[in-house]
């Protein structure tokens, strides 16, 4: 016999205990006193009762939903072909990227043989351009040095002849006009022997002697100078043979002047005439000859335009070795070329090697087997999954609201998930997101919640309740839920004020399992009938009878 029933047959021995004590009293009096009526008293009902407490609660809303795997894979192949072999069953754990299937490879591991081949190749027509073009590129480089040499020297000689030219012109052109004065000296000179020497014109003989002197030591001065250059190398002997001639014809004017000075202060004579004619005729030799020193004019300028091909054949072959680097752009190309079919040739070979790695069926997530969809000796191809593949170490529960509670509740929060099917066993979960559209003609939301599957016991599937906390009072006035008398729209309570039954209505609050909030109607120490109220009524007498916390009728 439990506590509690002890404590009823108590109260009852107590209550028939009273009873049968009032009775035998009232029989005493009677017997006693005169024949009286005394007027009925309806006896006390005892009913049990609990005391409103204050205490914290959590409102929140319960909702039903339905597990969902978080990832759910069919494994198809990329690539067809027949299946070689099978590595899982249905109930295997796979790791990520394990193979799952493969496929035959004879004819794909043949074509990326190939591949390679034709990349070596490949590689090594682009060596050969590049050794092309820097053979072709230091060939015209040389070409182009050497040109630009031989561009140099030709205008270095052709300055060289230029100045020659001029300063035999000038040479020739000054002889000449010496030679001319010369003869016209010589000329007068005679004329004046002829005639016999004046004092004037011994004055005249001695200019011309002072003169033909320093013309002398004019050309003799110049003829040292181009003597010793042309020794040296650094004068033509063009040059050299125009100082000579100079230097001749400047020493034989100055014989002559002195042969005409000594005749004119001696006087003429016969000699002295024929002399003087000599010197006219030796002038004039000297004119011719000089006049006939223009012919080295003439090959002055000849040199000068040789030299002046000379340079433009130079030019042309520096045009001609800078043109050559045409060339080795043609080469580079070749090389941009080579290049390319480099590229291609890899591409190709990834393209078989992808391709040959696509004959492993690889899985796609880490997660369970939960269908084999082949068999080894079958044909595969990218239109027909292999395997299905779940992930639930993390599931999701599609949580159903109604449109009165979805307004409570936001992304973020935390929530209990318990399933009928494991009693005792809470998971905890987060929303992650709040459907925001309804579904269709039904007014309810779908909340999805992410779900840490410890011992991957939440299966696909499963129906569960999510309890999600949207508030927390923590002195919320709290009762049992057996207090609360529903009737129709309304919500009671029996509260025993002076031992007598008073009905309330009462609002409540957050819920909970076991007890609910009043928000109205009662406050902390009312005494609450907590069970049997449907046999009591307002005004009834009654006898409380204190239930003790944790305990039922």
């Amino acid at each position: 016999m439990n506590r509690q029933t002890t404590r009823v047959l108590i109260a009852a021995l107590a209550i028939v205990f009273l009873l049968v004590s009032a009775l035998s009293c009232a029989k005493l009096r009677r017997a006693r006193a005169p024949q009286q009526v005394a007027p009925a008293v309806a006896p006390a009902t005892p009913v049990w009762v609990v005391t409103a407490m204050r205490g914290a609660i959590q409102d929140a809303v319960v909702a039903t939903g339905t597990v969902a795997a978080i990832h759910e894979v069919d494994v198809m192949p990329e690539g067809a072909g027949k299946v070689t072999a099978v590595y899982a069953d249905v109930g295997d754990r796979v790791p990520r990227g394990s193979v799952l299937v493969r496929l035959d490879t004879d004819l794909l591991s043949a074509q990326a043989r190939q591949a390679d081949a034709g990349v070596a190749a490949a590689k090594a027509r682009l060596q050969q351009a590049k050794d092309t073009v820097h053979l072709t590129r230091s060939t015209r480089s040389i070409s182009v040095e050497q040109a630009q040499k031989q561009v140099d020297q030709a205008q270095t000689q052709l300055t060289k002849a230029q100045t020659a030219a001029q300063t035999t012109e000038t040479s020739v052109n000054n002889q000449i006009a010496q030679a001319r004065i010369a003869v016209q000296s010589a000329e007068t000179q005679l004329a004046d022997v002829r005639r016999g020497a004046r004092s004037q014109q011994r004055k005249q003989a001695q200019a011309q002697v002072d003169m033909a002197q320093a013309n002398y030591d004019l050309t003799k001065n110049q003829y040292d100078i181009k003597k010793r250059l042309y020794t040296q190398g650094a004068a033509s002997g063009t040059e050299f043979g125009t100082a000579l001639s100079q230097y001749q014809a400047a020493r034989a004017q100055l014989e002559q002047a002195r042969q005409a000075l000594s005749l004119t202060e001696e006087g003429p004579t016969t000699e002295q005439i024929r002399l003087a004619e000599l010197q006219v005729d030796r002038a004039k030799e000297q004119l011719h000859l000089a006049e006939a020193q223009q012919d080295q004019i003439a090959l002055a300028h000849d040199d000068v335009e040789l030299a002046r091909r000379q340079v433009r054949l130079a030019e042309d072959q520096l045009d001609l070795a800078k043109a050559g680097k045409t060339e080795v752009k043609i080469r580079q190309s070749d090389v941009d070329a080579a290049d390319a079919g480099v590229k291609v040739a890899a591409a190709g070979r990834d393209l078989a090697y992808t391709t040959l790695r696509k004959t492993s069926v690889y899985a796609p997530i880490s997660g369970l087997v939960s269908a084999r969809l082949v068999e080894p000796g079958e044909y595969a191809s990218p239109a027909m999954p292999v395997f299905r593949l779940v992930d639930i170490e993390r599931v999701y529960v599609n949580a159903v609201l109604s449109e009165t509670d979805v307004a409570q509740v936001t992304k973020g929060q935390s929530v209990v998930v318990t399933v009928k099917g494991l009693p005792g066993a809470n998971f905890s979960g987060q929303i992650v997101d709040v459907n925001p559209s309804a579904i269709p003609s039904q007014r309810n939301f779908i909340a999805r919640v992410l779900v840490e599957n410890r011992g991957e016991v939440l299966r696909p599937g499963m129906s569960a309740d999510v309890r999600i906390v949207i508030g927390e009072n923590s002195a919320a006035v709290l009762v049992p839920r057996d207090c609360i008398v529903e009737d129709r729209q309304q919500r009671l309570v029996y509260a025993v004020v002076g031992e007598k039954i008073q009905v309330r209505k009462v609002t409540l609050g957050a819920r909970e399992a076991g007890r609910v909030e009043i928000a109205r109607g009662a406050k902390e120490g009312d005494v609450l009938v907590a069970a049997g109220q449907s046999e009591l009524g307002d005004g009834q007498k009654v006898k409380p009878i204190q239930r003790e916390a944790g305990t039922t009728q």
